[in-house]
């Protein structure tokens, strides 16, 4: 089991419509469906899209990977609002999907058994989130702190 810090929209934006739906989802739908993309294909994709935005890496493009082939049925999602704030804590119940519907500013999604909820946002008891949209979560005292939450 694996606990990742996963933002729900910036500063969980779309954290109401996640929630209630029972997903986690993050964006970037301009890379399409990618579910089926070898890395190859994948990294042409995103190089392409980085083109296109005149960038010279686009955005994003490691954590859609990271959401679709590391994170696992089973493993902790710790959703966030901003660097200092949990908003909820789920268990993954479902492989990555790609869906396009009314909230497809969010594509890229998996199903979460929503344990904890604290839709004000509760404070890290120390340290900050990365900026990230998805992060692995290393830090014993966070995992122990989010254990603690999802049995309450």
């Amino acid at each position: 089991m694996t606990y990742w810090k996963i933002a729900p929209g910036e500063r969980a934006g779309n954290w109401d419509i996640q929630r209630d739906s029972g997903y986690i989802g993050i964006g970037w739908p301009q890379l399409g469906n990618v579910l089926e993309c070898t890395k190859q294909e994948y990294d042409r994709k995103r190089e392409e899209q980085a083109r296109l935005l005149k960038r010279k890496a686009f955005d994003g493009h490691r954590n859609v990977w990271t959401f679709i082939h590391s994170i696992a049925i089973g493993d902790i999602i710790v959703a966030n609002r901003g660097i200092h704030l949990i908003v909820g804590i789920g268990i993954v119940t479902g492989d990555a999907k790609y869906v396009a519907d009314s909230n497809s500013k969010y594509p890229n999604r998996r199903a979460v058994d929503w344990k904890y909820i604290n839709n004000s946002g509760l404070l890290l008891p120390s340290a900050q989130f990365t900026q990230a949209t998805v992060t692995k979560i290393s830090n014993p005292d966070w995992i122990s702190f989010s254990q603690d939450l999802l049995k309450s």
